[in-house]
């Protein structure tokens, strides 16, 4: 069985959270207003539950609302009653039973409406109880649909959520002075959550009609004294209830307390009558601050606990909260939540310049001690006599034939041919460790200085560029043990200048990846492909047709290069 139980009306809180009522009296039972309404489903019968301040009647009839597709509305009037809210309609996804609508029918005579729509004929029974009634509607039991009795049980007790109650309670206030008291309903705390943010836009209203919405939007107790009066206006949108009151009351010279579940709105005056001066019972409690930065814990703890002094020691790492020991250990319940630890990343990177050169070196390369040596064995010499000229006495001076012999001829020639393929270069290979959620950068090069004139400021300004390989990292961790990882990668070079000012080759990378922990990510693409001829070869001689082969060397280098980035994240573990 799988029950759908839904309050009927979110506003049946305006019943309940009523500011005009005094802390001992009891509501008023003219209007007799439904106090409670829930429902439940069962094997596809519907069982409402009502409760009012006081006995009611019901009135009920039939009506056909489509013959084509036999729906059929059951509609019972309970009177008297009010309904505070605008009719809501509440809609079921499976079974017969299509919708409930409740609404207020008239208000002279005060009559509520409840209006079950059905695919075809469905039973009903009514049962009438001390200030309420019970409806159980059920479509499969379609026999003796005419002759129905106002009151039966079913067999089987159906389980529903609480009832909305009116309750008193009692508050301690000076002796002889009254409050005026807004209680939120019982089985509030069930159906609105204590943080449900205030959405309110309102002109020149009562203020106590704007506590009333407070209190029934927060599913809060708020109380006011005898002395809150005044008007508002003001239009907040997803603002937290300590926020938005502390906003209303002191707007109106006003101010509130929170004793335990309770907040207590009122004058400087009364307030300190009831309570003591507002610096009685205030206390300072000074909270080390062990990982976060105190400045911006203390801007999202002033959020979270408005009204509230906070003050930061930044020798000292210390963050001082004063107020009352409630506003203490809520402080002292943020920290703990606060100020912890934050996990780390380290990242082991490796920087690979893969090379492919398509080389060739074709031709004659004459090298000695001279230019052009063809003197192999000095005049005169015996024969097998070797004959070396000092490398500095022609180096940078034109051909000189030495004197010719009838020796063999000393020539020193080279012919090459080269072709290297996937040579690879480790140009970096760091680790660096970031905060989660924290920017980490790297530099693995230098920082080179731009000097140019600013005719602004009258002299020379420098500006600095980093060159080299360059690594920003921004890692965030999953709750599943993955790595949401913002990375900027980029090497630089540079490639010549240009009146003083570098021309640099840059290639850079920016992705978001998700990689669990210990897994290796691979950036590569930033690739360059360069092409260099040389030319060399012995004046006049190499310029020979046919011949002039002979005398030169051609040299032609293609580079591919490529940038690869390993990179391999690790989740640092908390050795405590």
């Amino acid at each position: 069985m799988h029950p759908h139980f839904r309050s009927a009306s979110s506003a049946i809180l305006g019943c309940a959270v009523t500011l005009g009522l005094v802390a001992t009296g009891q509501p008023s039972r003219a209007a007799n207003p439904i106090t409670g309404l829930s429902y439940g489903m069962r094997d596809g019968a519907l069982n409402l539950s009502l409760t009012a301040g006081d006995s009611v009647s019901t009135s009920v009839k039939r009506a056909s609302v489509e013959d084509s597709r036999g729906l059929q509305d059951l509609i019972v009037d309970v009177s008297p009653a009010t309904y505070s809210d605008k009719t809501k309609t509440i809609d079921f996804q499976s079974g017969k039973i299509r919708e409930m609508r409740v609404g207020q029918l008239t208000k002279s005579p005060a009559v509520v409406r409840i209006v079950v729509e059905s695919r075809g004929p469905s039973r009903y029974d009514i049962g009438n109880r001390h200030h309420g009634l019970t409806l159980d509607v059920d479509p499969a039991r379609v026999a003796d649909v005419a002759t129905q009795t106002p009151k039966a049980a079913l067999a089987q007790a159906v389980q529903s959520v609480p009832v909305w109650r009116l309750r008193s309670g009692h508050v301690p206030h000076a002796a002889g002075r009254k409050a005026t008291v807004a209680f939120a309903p019982s089985g509030m705390q069930q159906m609105f959550p204590a943080q449900r943010n205030i959405s309110l836009d309102v002109k020149n209203a009562d203020i106590l009609d704007v506590l009333k919405v407070l209190a029934r939007q927060s599913g809060q107790n708020i109380i006011t004294t005898q002395s809150v009066k005044g008007a508002v206006t003001v239009s907040l949108h997803g603002v937290a209830l300590p926020e938005a009151l502390d906003l209303i009351v002191r707007s109106n010279g006003l101010d509130y307390r929170k004793v335990r579940t309770v907040y207590i709105v009122g004058t400087p005056e009364d307030l300190a009558k009831q309570f003591g001066a507002a610096g009685q019972g205030t206390q300072t409690i000074a909270f080390p601050i062990r990982y976060a930065d105190p400045i911006s814990l203390a801007k999202q703890l002033a959020t979270a606990i408005p009204a509230t002094s906070f003050t930061v020691d930044s020798r000292s790492n210390t963050l001082l909260v004063s107020g009352s020991p409630e506003v203490i250990q809520s402080a002292r319940n943020f920290l703990a939540l606060a100020d912890i630890a934050a996990p780390q990343v380290m990242f082991q990177v490796k920087v690979v310049d893969i090379t492919r050169n398509a080389n060739s070196n074709v031709g004659i390369n004459f090298a000695g001690n001279s230019i052009f040596d063809f003197l192999e064995n000095p005049a005169g010499a015996p024969p097998n006599t070797s004959f070396t000229v000092p490398a500095t006495q022609y180096l940078g001076q034109p051909i000189a034939p030495q004197p010719f012999t009838r020796n063999n001829l000393f020539v020193q020639a080279q012919l090459n041919y080269l072709i290297q393929h996937n040579d690879a270069e480790l140009l970096a290979d760091p680790r660096i460790t970031a905060l989660d959620n924290q920017e980490a950068k790297l530099l693995v090069g230098e920082t080179y200085p731009l000097v140019y004139y600013d005719p602004k400021a009258g002299q020379f300004q420098a500006q600095f560029i980093d060159i080299g390989v360059q690594l920003k990292f921004t890692p965030v961790i999953n709750v599943d043990g993955y790595i949401t990882t913002t990375l900027h990668t980029e090497r630089s070079v540079i490639t010549g200048l240009v009146q003083q000012f570098p021309i640099l080759s840059k290639r850079s990378a920016d992705s978001v990846l998700r990689v669990k922990d210990g897994d290796t990510i691979i950036l590569g693409g930033m690739i360059d492909d360069e092409t260099v001829t040389n030319l060399s070869k012995v004046p006049l001689l190499g310029d020979l047709p046919v011949f002039g082969a002979l005398f030169r060397n051609l040299q032609k280098s293609k580079v591919h290069n490529e940038v690869v980035f390993f990179i391999t994240p690790h989740i640092v573990k908390d050795r405590r």
